[in-house]
């Protein structure tokens, strides 16, 4: 049987959420389901940042280094809450303190 990639099972949608309305991208990260809350945004940048997360998802889970257009999109335009969860998922990590993003190095234990 195949591996079913990220973009097979990724939903976007828009819905209210404890008070809130605003875009929720869902999809598959190690066989477990990850849901990110993206925000108030419009439709065509809910997109966007699905795409890119897809990206940095696919990427992560064939073990090369993601696309330079994600990894721009995440040193420069991705909310400071996206950021940290994208980096508690290992799906970035910071190399210094002026916030270069990327691939985890080979010989990381998952420690960030």
């Amino acid at each position: 049987m195949g591996q079913i990639g990220v973009r097979e099972l990724a939903s976007l949608r828009k819905e209210n959420d404890r008070g809130r309305t605003g875009w929720r991208y869902r999809f598959y990260l190690n066989r477990k389901q990850r849901s990110l809350w993206l925000g108030d945004v419009s439709k065509r940048s809910a997109e966007r940042i699905a795409s890119h997360v897809s990206e940095l998802a696919a990427a992560f889970e064939s073990d090369v280094t993601p696309g330079k257009s994600a990894v721009e999109w995440v040193n420069d335009k991705a909310d400071e809450r996206i950021r940290r969860t994208l980096q508690r998922w290992m799906l970035i990590y910071c190399r210094s303190t002026l916030g270069v993003f990327g691939k985890l190095p080979e010989n990381s234990n998952g420690n960030v």
